[in-house]
């Protein structure tokens, strides 16, 4: 499957990323999430859906979402144990 990737960081430095699959286009995103990521240049990337050791951030979750609402975002944050 292609994707889009969006890797940033947001305004309390964790690290985000937006995953949006080939053929659902960024303007149909969640308008806030087209306002975090419209000055981050899409990174395209082949992924294997089931094989989620093909990529660090891909998860079973990840997986579903992006087949079957055509986007995931996520947030990492600092472990604060």
């Amino acid at each position: 499957m292609k994707v889009y990737c969006y890797p940033a960081f947001d305004e309390k430095g964790n690290r985000t990323l937006l995953a949006r699959a080939e053929g659902f286009e960024f303007s149909e995103l969640p308008q806030w999430l087209q306002d975090r990521n419209k000055d981050v240049p899409a990174q395209e990337s082949e992924i294997d859906v089931n094989d989620y050791a093909c990529r660090w951030w891909l998860s079973k979750p990840v997986a579903e979402n992006l087949l079957t609402q055509g986007w995931d975002a996520s947030v990492w944050g600092p472990d604060k144990r």
